[in-house]
């Protein structure tokens, strides 16, 4: 398939093609894309078709693929997310841990609980509660446990 025009354009048929099941073609077309953040995004898309495909170990590798950390990241989480939307939440915590920036890791971690919802959510949640800043995963613990949340407030203005 020869993909002619901008960047933009073969990103759009990256993930229009990785959309449409063929990963191999929309990997392909990925690398195509000179411009590095449009190429991690298109990247970014066929790992996570991947991952729903029920690929976790091939996503894994097509996000590790990507150079910029930040980027990379990124990938990871929206892999985890993915791989934990299929059912499989202790790959995706896998996943999480495998991204390097602590940070991130809590966020993937309370992406993850978010989507495995309770009680699995709880030990996600703990885990992400214990490596970094309360903040991050505050929002999901507010949504699925509010009881917990209101005892903290409670707590805290005491």
């Amino acid at each position: 398939m020869q993909v002619t025009g901008c960047d933009g354009g073969r990103n759009a048929v990256a993930e229009a093609v990785a959309a449409a099941g063929d990963a191999d073609r929309a990997e392909t077309i990925a690398r195509t894309i000179t411009n590095p953040g449009q190429q991690a995004q298109a990247l970014t898309t066929v790992a996570k078709a991947v991952a729903e495909a029920g690929d976790a170990d091939r996503a894994v590798i097509i996000a590790r693929t990507i150079t910029n950390r930040d980027q990379q990241a990124q990938a990871l989480t929206t892999v985890a997310k993915a791989v934990a939307a299929t059912g499989d939440a202790d790959r995706a915590v896998i996943i999480a841990h495998a991204i390097t920036d602590p940070d991130r890791q809590v966020w993937t971690l309370t992406a993850v609980a978010g989507c495995v919802g309770m009680p699995r959510a709880r030990h996600f949640l703990g885990l992400a509660l214990s490596m970094g800043s309360w903040l991050t995963p505050l929002p999901i613990l507010a949504q699925m446990q509010p009881h917990i949340v209101l005892q903290i407030a409670d707590d805290v203005k005491d």
